[in-house]
């Protein structure tokens, strides 16, 4: 995706927005697992 702006726009991320959607993307991905793990302890339960 940076890569994609950096084409579109001319101008690299800026560092506090590469920060910013680093965090995004963490909290993104560690919510998937959180709904995946979950869906296999309900799954294994019920």
């Amino acid at each position: 995706m940076y890569y994609l702006w950096e084409a579109v726009t001319g101008k690299p991320v800026t560092g506090v927005w590469l920060e910013r959607l680093q965090y995004v993307g963490m909290s993104l991905l560690l919510a998937m697992m959180a709904i995946a793990m979950y869906n296999d302890v309900v799954a294994r339960l019920g």
